[in-house]
């Protein structure tokens, strides 16, 4: 199998969709005697900062000598990020080494009538194939949507679940309203084991605390009362800019990722971290807590790359990203001139989003982010129109971009964002300019 080939039956799979349920992933995994056995996890399932906190948890176990795999979605500028090992991509030699192993279990599940699996459970199944081949230490395992019947949640040996945030997102599947969501989120929680989490929603949080209480498992919420954020950035011996915050006895903690939310989400992992050194994890100290925290990094969250003017890719993509967006956004650029490229899909909350940005930027450029379920320029441009917003439909993302560079102040800043889908594209466009 070619890494096209491997490419182009994920994408069959892929046209079954996404279903709901744990049985076709426990037949694939029969098929494969079982890959996740004898791996263990932290498992994170949440509305936002999923990924964030994946990669704070990465950067330190690492650091710690682990041998650390994560599995987190979406891919956003390479298919292979979906799959790494100390934040390294798999190689696609790899890819499609263990892409054929798990298509002939698929194939036998086909000739014995099975129902065949969805394209997410088909990269659930490579993701442990990969990790236990390379014998991990320890899962980084992010639920791909919800948490009681998502794919993720097949793994017998969590050490601790991580419930980083919860809103409305993926009403449609997970409920209309937060506390709806939070049980599906709080079906990750397993018997005996600690949960760790931040949910500022009052109904959310009491849903996590029922649920833990049920199944015996220790609560860990991270405690804001303890957490502080600098004002002020700080420039870090290695030349990076850094935010600084204090958590508990941490104090002056340091992380280079810019968004202001990003501070939070590493007070999750430390957290997150203190109950694996808890559990048995003893290389996890404060000190190599704080010296890894700054070497986390992840593409397409208030990522800057370009300067004068400045260019951010985020994938802000349902209401609390995109305030958290506009919160970073007001930090660092409070009284700039801020252009917005977006794009989303037809599924998001995409009224709520349209008020949420009006008024936040000079003028918007709209695209239509790719596949079926991307939004038309055009409709999300009439959106905007209704709340009296200076919008130009663009033909593609990097026509978008451009012109939006282009009629942007060297002191001011671009935004894009709405879809992690567009911002490939994006970053393509810009990197081709200079």
């Amino acid at each position: 199998m070619t890494y096209e080939e491997a490419l182009a039956w994920l994408g069959e799979a892929g046209k079954r969709g996404s279903v709901p349920g744990l049985e076709r992933i426990r037949d694939l995994l029969e098929e494969l005697s079982h890959p996740e056995k004898d791996l263990s996890f932290v498992h994170i399932a949440g509305t936002n900062g999923k990924g964030s906190v994946a990669a704070f948890l990465t950067a330190v176990l690492s650091q710690c000598s682990y041998k650390v795999g994560s599995f987190t979605t979406p891919a956003v500028f390479a298919y292979e990020e979906l799959f790494q090992i100390d934040g390294h991509k798999i190689p696609q030699e790899d890819l499609c080494l263990h892409l054929e192993t798990v298509r002939a279990a698929v194939e036998r599940m086909e000739a014995d009538g099975k129902d065949l699996p969805t394209r997410f459970e088909i990269e659930t199944a490579l993701a442990l194939v990969y990790f236990e081949a390379e014998r991990c230490d320890i899962v980084i395992w992010e639920a791909g949507m919800g948490g009681a019947l998502d794919a993720t949640n097949v793994i017998p040996h969590k050490v601790v679940s991580v419930i980083p945030s919860i809103d409305l997102d993926h009403t449609e599947q997970l409920g209309q309203t937060v506390a709806e969501i939070a049980e599906q989120k709080a079906g990750i929680i397993l018997e005996d084991r600690p949960v760790v989490y931040l949910v500022k929603d009052e109904e959310a949080r009491e849903v996590i605390e029922r649920t833990a209480r049920a199944r015996q498992s220790q609560t860990r919420p991270v405690q804001l009362d303890r957490f502080t954020l600098d004002p002020f950035m700080t420039l870090l011996p290695n030349g990076r800019m850094a935010q600084l915050f204090s958590y508990k006895n941490y104090a002056e903690a340091a992380v280079t990722m810019l968004g202001r939310y990003e501070a939070e989400n590493a007070a999750v992992a430390i957290e997150t971290l203190e109950t694996l050194s808890d559990w048995g994890f003893y290389r996890v100290t404060k000190r190599a807590i704080l010296a890894g925290l700054p070497l986390a990094q992840l593409p397409g969250r208030f990522e800057l790359v370009r300067e004068r003017p400045n260019v951010f890719l985020d994938g802000a993509h349902n209401p609390a990203a995109i305030r958290a967006l506009l919160e970073s956004l007001d930090y660092y650029f409070p009284s700039h001139r801020r252009t917005a490229v977006i794009g989303m899909f037809k599924d998001k909350d995409t009224e709520t989003a349209a008020d949420l940005v009006a008024g936040q930027f000079s003028q918007f450029f709209t695209v239509t982010a790719p596949g079926e379920r991307g939004l038309d320029a055009e409709a999300l441009a009439q959106k905007l129109r209704e709340r009296d917003q200076k919008v130009t439909v663009m033909p593609s993302v990097r026509s978008a971009v451009e012109e939006a560079v282009r009629v942007t102040g060297p002191a001011d800043a671009v935004a894009v964002f709405g879809s992690f889908s567009i911002l490939k594209e994006a970053r393509e466009g810009l990197n081709a300019k200079k």
